[in-house]
């Protein structure tokens, strides 16, 4: 009997977790994984972009450095900004939780006005 409670709960647990590790949808039931941060440009070079996330942004909870590299960028489009500009960063997906941190899919990188 004590066996078939301790298995009960432990099901309940796992359904619970698993609802809580799902990703949030919008209004039509799409997925929604678009997240943002704003960072200084740290350096540029053939490597991409290393950022520097803003204090208070959340992704500084996993590092204080983030690498963005050509791969995830239009062709040169990284090249029209410059060392010490402050960035929105637009990304989708995971963050490999690598020094610096990189990001799975980046949508856009535009200047903060």
């Amino acid at each position: 009997m004590k066996k078939s409670i301790v298995l009960l709960l432990m099901l309940i647990l796992m359904a619970f977790g698993f609802v809580a590790c799902t990703p949030d949808a919008d209004d039509n039931g799409m997925m929604n994984d678009e997240q943002s941060f704003q960072a200084t440009i740290l350096e540029i070079d053939d490597s991409g972009l290393l950022l520097e996330p803003l204090e208070g942004e959340d992704i500084l909870r996993s590092g204080d450095r983030v690498m963005v590299g050509p791969g995830n960028l239009e062709e040169d489009s990284y090249l029209s900004f410059e060392e010490g500009d402050e960035v929105l960063v637009t990304f989708s997906g995971g963050v490999m939780e690598s020094y610096p941190l990189q990001l799975e899919k980046v949508i856009s990188i535009e200047p903060l006005e």
